[in-house]
């Protein structure tokens, strides 16, 4: 589902509607669960990995809020950068570096 297509403006319309039926209570979950859909349609296993992201994000959250020093809230929350932007470079330049290493070696990585 692409940004600029009428299923993508039906499915906003349709989002937007339900958020405004609903009490604010369901409002945010209500978000995520239309996040993923939408993530969900385009790419499953991309939908998969945001849903185990904001996990992370939850677990990171209560983390940091149960710390009672704010060295150990630092951590949990350098920790979390550190995996999130890792993970990010990997998705950004895998393909750089495969291509890179394949026209210096001559075989492939595997990273494709």
């Amino acid at each position: 589902m692409l940004f600029n297509s009428t299923i993508f403006l039906g499915f906003l319309v349709v989002v937007v509607y339900v958020y405004y039926l609903l009490t604010p209570h369901y409002r945010r979950w209500f978000l995520l669960l239309a996040s993923y859909t939408f993530y969900w349609v385009w790419s499953v296993p991309y939908s998969l990995l945001m849903v185990l992201y904001t996990m992370l994000a939850y677990i990171t959250g209560r983390a940091i809020e149960s710390a009672t020093k704010n060295k150990d809230k630092n951590l949990a929350l350098i920790s979390f950068l550190i995996v999130v932007v890792s993970t990010l470079c990997l998705f950004k330049y895998a393909n750089f570096f495969s291509d890179s290493a394949y026209s210096v070696l001559g075989f492939a990585l595997g990273l494709n």
